[in-house]
């Protein structure tokens, strides 16, 4: 569900990503990112955040200021060219919301200095039937816990 704090700004330049976007994750498109934008810094936002069939996190807005996701700013240098990217690999149809399973929009971001700012994140637009909560909210760590937690063949 979508709370109050989520607004539309057609002129933010900053986005906020959470999972496979991220630095150092191995997704082609984070590299694309990279490319496109300038790394601020750590940020968070509130939210809680999900395992989806242990392939990718997402995101659902909450208001308990206990509820963070851990992620990364972004500063884009061209929001435009970028979300004709990202949008389709998140499979974001801005004109369909119905047919999205993540939708993008402007909400509040706090970086590592406590500055608000806001930012563009993609939620997720579909069931969290059968989504593993990632209760740390950081899916970095998440993915490392698993990854620790998988045992190694001939070890």
């Amino acid at each position: 569900m979508i709370t109050p704090q989520i607004m539309e700004d057609e002129s933010c330049n900053l986005l906020f990503v959470y999972g496979t976007l991220m630095k150092g994750m191995g997704n082609p498109f984070s590299g694309q990112l990279s490319r496109a934008s300038e790394f601020l810094c750590s940020a968070k936002v509130n939210g809680r955040l999900y395992d989806v069939r242990g392939e990718y996190p997402c995101a659902v807005a909450s208001s308990d200021p206990n509820e963070l996701i851990h992620g990364e700013l972004y500063r884009l240098n061209d929001p435009t060219a970028l979300f004709q990217t990202l949008d389709p690999y998140e499979d974001c149809y801005p004109e369909d919301a119905h047919r999205s399973l993540y939708i993008r929009r402007v909400t509040s971001v706090t970086t590592r200095e406590e500055e608000n700012l806001n930012a563009w994140i993609y939620f997720w637009n579909s069931s969290l039937d059968g989504l593993i909560r990632i209760p740390s909210g950081n899916y970095r760590s998440y993915c490392h816990s698993l990854e620790d937690s998988t045992p190694n063949a001939g070890h």
